[in-house]
């Protein structure tokens, strides 16, 4: 059995061997003239793909740091399988969902041949298994927010539903397409 490498705790200096527990960082206050009538602080996240237990770690450790609103780019659904409580979750605590492609195959929005074989499995037992309710809220949603200071995409200013940010060179060419200065995609993971 391989041996877990050891890191430096940042928080206590010692070597640990918890290098995925997240460490509080505290927040610093933003100047009053950054933010032009935007929340001050925004917890960003994305991709919840229907695994409740992490969705409601993840609102839990947002809520112990306290921000201003919280904000979803989208793929609430595919994969795991509470899909309809992820989406109930996102209704009640985000101030902001985007639709991501995931959710858009679940609603017939986009071809199941457009995913790999393991999307396509857990996108099809979505659909037969989301309440109406929960296809009617994600109908609603737009995989893109362009309207504030800071633009939001599912994936990309280029292509909100599909491109992958995975690289300087995509990063620099959707600075370039993108209105405004600031920006925040999911998608990538």
């Amino acid at each position: 059995m391989p041996k877990l490498k050891s890191y430096r705790c940042t928080a206590c200096g010692e070597g640990c061997h918890h290098e995925r527990q997240r460490q509080p960082i505290p927040m610093s206050e933003h100047a009053t003239d950054t933010s032009e009538g935007s929340p001050a602080r925004v917890a960003i996240l994305s991709d919840v793909h229907g695994n409740l237990p992490a969705f409601e770690a993840v609102l839990a450790d947002i809520k112990s740091v306290g921000v201003d609103q919280i904000w979803n780019l989208g793929d609430l659904v595919g994969y795991g399988a509470q899909p309809d409580e992820c989406v109930a979750l996102a209704r009640e605590a985000c101030d902001l969902c985007l639709i991501g492609n995931h959710d858009l195959v679940v609603i017939d929005k986009l071809k199941i041949d457009d995913f790999s074989a393991n999307a396509a499995t857990a996108a099809l037992w979505t659909r037969d298994h989301i309440k109406p309710e929960t296809r009617d809220y994600l109908a609603t949603l737009s995989p893109k927010d362009e309207s504030r200071d800071i633009k939001l995409y599912h994936a990309s200013p280029r292509d909100p539903v599909w491109e992958y940010v995975l690289s300087t060179g995509l990063a620099d060419a959707c600075i370039e397409a993108m209105p405004g200065r600031m920006a925040a995609v999911g998608h990538s993971h």
